[in-house]
């Protein structure tokens, strides 16, 4: 085996390890985005609420 090689069960571990390494960001990423979403969309739902609480009272 030559001493620059990396075993193949080593580039498994590489590959797994990158992959979580990317996966965890990008899941927590869509959650944080779906929090912000619905947030929006409650701040929009009462905004529009008052609104029209405004123009016909």
């Amino acid at each position: 085996m030559d001493a620059w090689k990396i075993p193949q069960s080593s580039h498994s571990r590489l590959d797994r390890n990158f992959l979580m390494d990317a996966l965890l960001p990008a899941h927590e990423e869509r959650i944080s985005l779906a929090k912000m979403t619905f947030a929006t969309r409650q701040i929009l739902q009462t905004n529009s609420k008052d609104a029209l609480r405004f123009f016909f009272v």
